[in-house]
């Protein structure tokens, strides 16, 4: 049981860290004048 908590946590933190890298890659293209 405790396996399946520990997955279902990992699972919801990389959804998350997806959903929030999506968002700043988006911040990122409407600002074309920052330049890396």
């Amino acid at each position: 049981m405790l396996s399946v908590k520990k997955l279902l946590i990992v699972t919801l933190i990389s959804t998350i860290g997806f959903c929030a890298l999506k968002r700043y890659q988006k911040h990122v293209n409407q600002a074309p004048n920052i330049e890396y």
